[in-house]
């Protein structure tokens, strides 16, 4: 979910963990709040990150997520915007994009991030079936669409997945 934040506040904290007490004290700092998935970890850490920070401030997420997610946190209905595949958004200095994935997780977004120097690629959970459609492959020009989407933009380029194997 907030693997994005998570990843340039590391950069910025130099290490320190991102919880409550960082959140606490640095809530001007954050900007968005972008949901990849709705695994129960993020969907557990959003409700303490809206407690903590209040619903002021944006949320990014799939059309499938924001279903989930309304579903449970009701207030969060007219919060969630839902982000589309070639849209791209401008968070601060910050640019990023989404490419919805096939996934065991509900939702699943791969996700872009970047700077004025630096790319950021976000993967968890890729499948190459979906169960959804009863299809055994991605869908049509999926690997089209992901050499794409991870093509790198900026001087340097990171690809921070789960996906073991990939490089």
């Amino acid at each position: 979910m907030l693997a994005a934040g998570k990843a340039f506040l590391t950069a910025e904290i130099q290490e320190q963990q991102v919880g409550q007490d960082y959140l606490k004290q640095n809530k001007v700092k954050v900007r968005a709040i972008i949901i990849t998935n709705t695994s129960w970890q993020n969907a557990g850490f959003l409700a303490e990150v809206c407690q903590t920070l209040g619903t002021s401030i944006p949320l990014y997420a799939s059309h499938l997520s924001k279903i989930i997610l309304t579903s449970l946190f009701p207030s969060l209905r007219n919060k969630i915007v839902v982000v589309e595949k070639s849209q791209e958004i401008k968070v601060g200095e910050l640019t990023f994009s989404v490419l919805p994935l096939n996934s065991y997780l509900i939702g699943n977004l791969g996700l872009a991030v970047h700077s004025t120097q630096f790319s950021f690629y976000f993967l968890e959970g890729l499948i190459f079936n979906t169960l959804l459609d009863n299809r055994l492959l991605t869908p049509p020009y999926f690997l089209t669409n992901l050499f794409k989407f991870l093509a790198p933009r900026r001087k340097y380029s990171y690809l921070i997945t789960s996906l073991q194997g990939l490089h």
